[in-house]
């Protein structure tokens, strides 16, 4: 009797942990419906600790592609330069440096926004246009919802070039939730119509103020512009908007991307409904090579020096920024609280050349992993 009854207790003790743990189960799912903006940066901060974990290990670790690169301008360019701001003429300069040194793409995470004095401005301009293959920086006001809006800048020097260079590309399914752009600041039109052309700088951070994800392409009018990622990389893969095809939700194929070394094939980058791709941060702000302005200012004095440097950065994809002390372009990303955010265009570029990239988990995804952890547990 004493053994029936003590098989009873451990019965009801199993049940009754079952059900507790079966209803506590319940209870986060329904939290997690109903409070969105507090669970959601949790689950996404509990991933972000896999991003530190992974980099502990050298099997685990990201391969880093050394094609995407850094040339900072920096407390130390000051330094060596001695002063503390640059003319177009230097910026000048290095564009045809880098050109020299056979660079593929130059991104300049800058926006030139006016005219300063006409002999420098005709230096960046006549550089940026004899190289060919810069890409500039432009900035949207951006409209997080799918509402329609006039995408009128008010400047018509301004609206005209954003007219001429909007892109064209195949959109299966509707786009009605990818982000809206209006307004639009951008490298003045002389410069602008010189570069190979202008990407968005927007970034947009999660609810908890940390990116972890980048907008491709944003809506304007009736057509698109890319991010200064996007655009660079469809630049260095040979990819015209033709060959684009928007799939909203899904993904964003780019048809017959030329990669180096391994031929001609379809990149399928996964995308959410506003047209997000996760970044796949390689590491810290250290982990990319990293050259600085003034070394690649003074490379073209040297003969030689020009040689070595361009072993080193030929058919490189080269993101150029400001990264001196108290820049306001820092933020927090899941591998560095104060990243400059030049990097995160940076590993774009080199999410979409590596083909790691990161997919959510569906819904139903989720649902059977905690399914099979809560029967592990019963």
């Amino acid at each position: 009797m004493q053994a029936q009854a003590s098989v009873r207790q451990r019965r009801t003790a199993v049940r009754a942990t079952g059900l507790l743990l079966l209803g506590s189960f319940l209870v986060v799912r329904v939290l997690f419906w109903i409070l969105p903006s507090i669970f959601e940066p949790w689950s996404a901060q509990t991933t972000d600790r896999l991003f530190d974990v992974r980099s502990l290990f050298a099997a685990t670790r990201p391969v880093y592609d050394s094609t995407v690169v850094h040339v900072d301008i920096s407390d130390r360019t000051i330094r060596a330069l001695q002063q503390s701001y640059l003319s177009r003429k230097q910026f000048a300069r290095v564009v045809e440096n880098l050109s020299t040194m056979n660079v593929a793409v130059q991104v300049w995470d800058f926006i030139f926004l006016a005219r300063m004095n006409e002999e420098e401005d005709r230096a960046l301009i006549e550089a940026t246009a004899h190289v060919g293959n810069v890409v500039y920086g432009l900035a949207f006001e951006v409209h997080q919802s799918g509402r329609l809006i006039s995408a009128s800048t008010g400047d018509s020097i301004v609206q005209n070039y954003l007219d001429e260079h909007l892109w064209r590309i195949r959109v299966d399914g509707d786009p009605e939730e990818m982000v809206q752009a209006g307004r639009a600041q951008i490298t003045f039109a002389d410069l602008a119509r010189a570069a190979r052309g202008l990407g968005s700088l927007n970034l947009h951070a999660d609810r908890d103020g940390i990116f972890r994800r980048i907008p491709l392409l944003f809506r304007y009018g009736s057509a698109w512009y890319p991010t200064i990622s996007f655009f660079a990389i469809c630049q260095f893969l040979r990819v015209s908007p033709e060959q684009i095809i928007l799939e909203p939700g899904k993904s964003m194929t780019l048809l017959g991307a030329q990669i180096p070394h391994q031929g001609q094939k379809d990149i399928v980058i996964p995308i959410d409904r506003r047209g997000n791709m996760i970044v796949n941060y390689v590491g810290n702000w250290e982990r990319m090579k990293h050259y600085d302005f003034a070394d690649l200012l003074r490379a073209s004095d040297d003969q030689l020096d020009m040689e070595i440097w361009t072993e080193e950065l030929a058919g490189k994809i080269v993101v150029a920024s400001q990264v001196t002390t108290g820049s306001a372009d820092v933020g927090p990303v899941p591998t560095d609280n104060n990243f400059p955010l030049s990097g995160v265009h940076a590993n774009a570029i080199h999410t979409i050349l590596t083909g790691n990239f990161l997919r959510e988990a569906t819904p139903l995804q989720v649902f059977i992993v905690e399914a099979i952890v809560l029967l592990l547990l019963l």
